[in-house]
């Protein structure tokens, strides 16, 4: 009972008008080897609260690790007449596992209806339940600090996502409990997020609606339980109506002893559309880019510095987009248009490419499309993922590349030195030296340590090979040492290419003897490439773009359909394919026990995890009941499931209007 793990437990009640109850409720948690979670009242964060008819609540604990679930006990203290309680479905989630468990109850708890009991056991090998899983969930503390400034607080919706290393996480909601995210308040709030590495920024999105559509942030404080690491984002800006720029979402980089981890720098586009008979768009036109520090943004390409009238045939605009927070490496661009038409004119669009110049770094990218973006042209697609010719161009032809590296010394007797260290690294185009120097202010390769280095030389290609080698230090000479005391005991060795972010990995495990002066290849050690760590930018740049077909089933029960507009936002291993309107003109989609099916394209996004399906709550009658959601791979025919079988009402159930669905396993 020693490690306790996150739980979710969301429960379903009955729709008849006597299913619901206000007695108190309590849930026990079985899984494998007699291991159980122990009694767990399920408490509502606001008082009065109780299980309505047709109502679905969630609720979360910290209870012991039970493995795997297997089955569940559910009871309450409801004696009285008609203090009976009808439960549909219950679901157990662990994050951290990423595992959720749906059992379908269908039974009543009561004492004056079935069987008189108020507790049963449901095992999930009985009706339809089922298992599904996802990528497992690291848990955050936050902490969240509105500012200490009149009208500081607000009731927007609050979304909150993060980028690191390894990605960017799905946004989440800051629920709005009580009286968070008041001024001057500090609140504390968890949040499951997926595992991104370590993190380099936060994206904190607020809605335009509520009686108070301003936010003072004055900083969050994100505490990584797993890891123990703890995070900084520094912000002291307004959010909303009240803010100098009217923006409602904000991009705030981690800060480290005081200086953001991120730089800033202006984006250079340059937008080429092609030329070929009626090329040019009058449409408004965005574009989002993507690198090893997650994306921009949403980017309205609205003032062109070159030309009157934006995008006329075969015509070169130029963007710039000062003081972003960098994305580092691009990976791949996402454009599309708003398809407005102007004066008769089409909103068809055909672009030639895109390029990008981050003017901090000098680096430009090159993104080819050379397709139309069009709702009646070619596939009919008027949103565009574009990934960038391998490597950036450098201006002036000086092709340099700095290669970060990392040197290992074994946890081991005699294993450190005192002297000083050499590497030859071979590529694909050719190699270059370095050296690794020992002093009494910089003691390096010592027992159990990892040194790191930058180096700059023209760009290697694919690493192949390292010599790593050592020689001794002139105020320390070797004399008559022998054995293992003139000796370095060396790990391993890995080199990062920074233009790409792939990492090369070559162990050692050996003892490397010192010799008399550096680059001694017989002295040397010669070390054979294990592994290549592709990092996300050089896996999401080597994708093809791919066609998915979307199939929406509308359930069969009465007021089902929806005349809201409908979004779907696909996530997969490589990324996701951003937020698309399933629409089409013509047809009336999404009514009772209807089929409807439509086609996107965007940049292969590798094993499908999950969906975000959601609508605006507009227009007349926007309720829904949606059966379930099939995902489509075209070029493989590959197809994943997504049950729903709920409304997306603000009136009934949970009130969503917005849900991420796992596939069915």
């Amino acid at each position: 009972f020693d490690s306790e793990i996150p739980y979710s437990v969301k429960i379903w009640t009955g729709e008849g008008e006597d299913n619901g109850t206000d007695a108190n409720v309590w849930i026990v948690i079985f899984g494998t080897k007699k291991l159980h979670t122990g009694t767990q009242y399920l408490e509502f964060a606001q008082s009065g609260d109780k299980f309505e008819p047709g109502s679905v609540k969630t609720f979360s604990f910290d209870a012991p690790d039970v493995n795997e679930v297997k089955r569940i006990k559910l009871g309450h203290d409801g004696t009285a007449p008609g203090s009976g309680w009808f439960v549909k479905q219950v679901s157990v989630d662990m994050p951290t596992k990423g595992k959720n468990f749906l059992f379908s109850c269908g039974q009543w708890l009561a004492r004056d209806k079935s069987d008189g009991r108020t507790e049963r056991t449901f095992s999930l090998d009985e009706g339809m339940s089922s298992i599904t899983s996802y990528r497992p969930k690291v848990t955050y503390e936050c902490t969240v600090v509105t500012g200490d400034v009149d009208h500081a607080g607000t009731d927007m919706k609050i979304m909150l996502s993060a980028s690191g290393d390894k990605g960017t996480t799905t946004p989440v909601e800051l629920e709005k409990a009580s009286d968070r995210f008041e001024r001057a308040r500090e609140d504390n709030i968890r949040l499951e997020l997926e595992d991104v590495g370590a993190l380099k920024k936060i994206r904190v999105e607020t809605s335009a609606s509520g009686s108070r559509q301003s936010w003072f942030l004055e900083r969050i404080d994100m505490f990584n339980t797993a890891t123990g690491v703890k995070y900084k984002f520094e912000c002291n800006q307004w959010f909303g109506k009240k803010s100098e720029d009217k923006k409602y979402w904000r991009d705030i980089p981690a800060t480290k002893r005081g200086k953001e981890v991120i730089s800033r720098t202006t984006y250079k586009i340059s937008v080429k559309t092609s030329n070929v008979p009626g090329a040019g768009t009058d449409a408004n036109v965005y574009v989002i880019l993507f690198g090893s520090n997650g994306d921009t943004g949403e980017l309205h390409l609205k003032k062109s510095e070159t030309n009157k009238s934006p995008f006329e045939n075969d015509q070169l605009d130029v963007f710039t987009h000062n003081d972003m927070l960098s994305i580092g490496e691009m990976s791949k661009c996402r454009v599309w248009h708003d398809n407005k038409e102007l004066l008769g004119f089409g909103a068809a669009w055909h672009l030639d490419y895109i390029e990008v110049e981050d003017m901090s770094s000098r680096k430009k990218y090159t993104f080819h499309c050379g397709k139309w973006l069009s709702k009646k042209e070619d596939d009919k697609q008027i949103v565009r993922e574009l990934t960038c010719a391998t490597r950036p161009l450098t201006p002036g032809g000086q092709d340099e590349t700095v290669y970060e590296i990392e040197v290992k010394t074994a946890d081991k007797e005699k294993a450190s030195t005192v002297h000083n260290g050499w590497l030859i690294i071979k590529g694909k185009k050719g190699e270059t030296k370095m050296k690794m120097k020992n002093s009494a202010r910089d003691k390096i390769l010592r027992r159990g340590d990892t040194n790191s280095f930058s180096h700059s030389c023209k760009n290697l290609g694919k690493i192949q090979k390292v010599i790593v080698g050592a020689y001794e230090r002139e105020d320390k000479p070797l004399q008559d040492l022998e054995g293992k005391d003139a000796m370095w005991y060396c790990y391993q060795v890995s080199v990062t290419d920074t233009s790409t972010g792939d990492k090369y990995v070559f162990p050692c495990k050996d003892w490397v003897e010192i010799g008399s002066s550096p680059f001694k290849r017989s002295m040397g050690k010669e070390l054979e490439l294990k592994d290549v760590e592709q990092s996300q930018v050089s896996v999401v740049r080597s994708l093809a773009s791919v066609k998915y077909q979307i199939v929406v089933y509308t359930g069969d029960v009465f007021g089902a359909g929806t005349n809201a507009n409908v979004y779907l936002t696909i996530y997969g291993a490589n990324g996701d394919s951003g937020k698309r309107v399933l629409e089409q003109s013509w047809r009336d989609l999404f009514e009772r026990n209807q089929i409807d099916k439509f086609e996107i394209e965007c940049l292969d996004l590798g094993e499908i995890e999950k969906v975000r399906i959601e609508h605006d709550n507009k227009n007349f009658r926007p309720a829904w009941f949606l059966d379930k959601v099939e995902v489509i791979n075209l070029g493989t025919n590959e197809k994943k499931t997504f049950p729903c079988k709920q409304w997306l009402d603000k009136d009934r159930g949970d009130g969503a209007i917005s849900r991420e669905l796992l596939p069915v396993d």
